[in-house]
């Protein structure tokens, strides 16, 4: 009985052995594919890393390799970087500004995703209190490249061009390939009078990133301060495409094409600069001659395209009815009543109060549709919400019933009625 009780401790004793060398065998299996899968991890992050450094867009798939990455380890500030970097590039700014806040939490060290927030802000156009982040980063990190490249860039937004000068060459000296380091020097030296380094600089920032509008501003900005006006215009054309918002650029091209002859190029810059410029206080005579003028030298099926994609494709100009009246006026001066009719009734449409767009669609259907019910019916109307003191829809009132008094007897209104039939 005691044999086969030592027997049995010594099997359990060998079980045991077995048991503990299985479970550091098990144990260092595991080592061996957490370590393997970090590995991969680690690759997965270089490719994207690399491939969001070149102009290529981020896959479905890479959206699920850095999710499953995120999943295994959310701390991973690298991995919530490249995340950002791929929303950015699909124009997700927002997600991006996300993404670049939680790896400034989880690396309060790195100065690099501090650095992306910011920029992810300064792209994403929220840039509320973007002056005191970049001051808090550059406390942080007082010697960092892209600190200062940021820093730069901020005292150049608010026009403090010795600080900016500063920071940005010594960005430019210690890391001259950060991203859009070159064009926002190149912008402060167009300021500083250095349009030739300038331009170099600009061209050098184009040949890594051809798109970038601010590169192709300064560019075309740099070329007409040295008087190449005609080669400025296609570095102008991308900017202004980039940032239809910016108006010093758009006039700029509008007032060089109609210079070069193109004034059916002119007419959209023209446009875009229209739709931010005209309200119910202001307006830009300047512009509206420039665009009367672009229109007496333009096919009128040209023109007219220009105008109907603006309207589609631009947010301001679609819902800016102020906009819509000044164009309709620039088409009927030309003799296009049919393209002015459009523009103020969608004036009309979008402001139904807007007396003057009313009226000008009273004059239409008296002078061109011949409908003079529904012109009188609109002049009223427009009396009631309010005109310029220059103009008075009681006049046109009494002057369109008089002659519907004798209109039967007025034989060169009949004729014309006869004679002009124009669309509806």
């Amino acid at each position: 009985m005691l044999a086969q009780s030592r027997g049995w401790i010594v099997t359990h004793k060998k079980l045991c052995l077995a048991l503990g060398a299985a479970c550091l065998l098990t144990g260092t299996a595991l080592s061996h594919l957490v370590a393997a899968a970090e590995i991969a991890n680690d690759a997965t992050l270089k490719t994207l890393e690399a491939k969001m450094e070149t102009q290529a867009k981020p896959t479905n798939e890479d959206f699920e390799r850095l999710g499953e990455i995120i999943n295994r380890n959310p701390q991973s500030a690298r991995a919530h970087i490249i995340l950002g970097l791929c929303y950015e590039k699909l124009g997700l700014a927002s997600q991006a500004v996300q993404q670049y806040d939680t790896a400034s939490k989880l690396a309060p060290n790195d100065p690099k995703p501090l650095a992306d927030l910011v920029l992810a802000r300064i792209h994403s156009g929220d840039v509320g209190d973007i002056s005191g982040l970049i001051a808090h980063a550059l406390n942080r990190f007082p010697n960092d490249p892209e600190v200062l490249f940021l820093a730069g860039y901020d005292a150049l937004q608010n026009r403090k061009l010795i600080q900016s000068e500063k920071y940005l060459s010594q960005a430019y000296k210690a890391k001259p390939d950060i991203p859009w380091l070159k064009c926002v020097y190149a912008e402060l030296l167009l300021y500083r009078h250095n349009p030739v380094k300038a331009y170099v600089l600009a061209k050098a920032e184009l040949k890594t990133d051809p798109k970038n509008w601010r590169a192709n501003m300064v560019a075309g900005l740099a070329l007409i301060d040295g008087g190449h006006y005609t080669d400025s215009l296609k570095y102008l054309r991308i900017a202004s495409d980039a940032r239809p918002d910016r108006t010093d650029i758009s006039e700029k091209l509008a007032v060089l094409s109609a210079w070069s002859g193109d004034y059916a190029e002119a007419i959209r810059p023209n446009l875009r600069c229209l739709a931010i410029c005209t309200g119910a206080t202001s307006h830009s005579p300047r512009l509206e001659n420039l665009l009367l003028d672009c229109f007496k030298r333009t096919p009128k099926a040209v023109a007219v395209r220009v105008v109907e994609e603006e309207s589609s494709q631009s947010v301001r100009a679609a819902q800016n009815a102020y906009y819509q009246n000044a164009v309709g006026e620039a088409l009927q001066r030309v003799g296009w009543d049919d393209a002015a009719i459009a523009q103020y009734r969608a004036a009309v449409k979008l402001k139904p109060n807007f007396g003057l767009a009313t009226y000008n669609l009273a004059h239409e259907n008296e002078y061109y549709l011949h409908d003079y019910q529904q012109a009188k019916i609109l002049y009223r109307l427009a009396q009631q919400l309010g005109l310029p003191d220059n103009l008075s829809a009681t006049d046109s009132i009494n002057r369109l019933e008089d002659r519907l008094l004798v209109r039967k007897q007025d034989l060169a209104w009949r004729l014309k009625d006869l004679l002009i039939r124009p669309s509806q």
